[in-house]
């Protein structure tokens, strides 16, 4: 079954080890408006590990025609981007499976941002100077 979205600007798409899915999911579809995709590659053990996530075969999809006004691919990794030297082999591996890509200037490799968390608000609470404190009850 065809997926169709005719407004659809951006796509995130979260993998797991494998990315399997990915490939299925996105020949089957049609965004004819998607400007931006963006991948989060989860945490792997060393950065060679992303050539079991197929991003060959999701390159090769964004190739076709109906992927041409893509303009930007993020590739945003999880963990193992701590240093210059692991984010470096990173890029490398990751550039290495999306050649074409790659070839159109459209990919942007880097750590992924960890979410902003908002701390909660808090309570307004104004002391009476004037107020008696409360008294204990002792039922005995």
């Amino acid at each position: 079954r065809l997926v169709h979205n005719t407004s659809l600007a951006s796509l995130g798409l979260h993998l797991d080890q494998k990315g399997d899915w990915v490939p299925g999911l996105l020949s089957q579809s049609s965004f004819p408006a998607i400007r931006d995709v963006t991948v989060h590659v989860p945490r792997l053990r060393k950065a060679t590990k992303v050539k079991h996530m197929r991003l060959d075969a999701l390159d090769s999809i964004l190739a076709q025609p109906q992927f041409a006004s893509v303009r930007r691919l993020v590739v945003e990794c999880d963990a193992g981007t701590d240093t210059p030297v692991h984010m470096d082999a990173y890029k490398a591996e990751i550039s290495s499976r999306l050649p074409l890509s790659v070839g159109r200037s459209l990919v942007s490799i880097r750590p992924r941002r960890a979410p902003e968390l908002m701390s909660p608000p808090r309570p307004v609470v104004t002391k009476s100077k004037s107020e008696p404190k409360p008294e204990l009850w002792d039922p005995y």
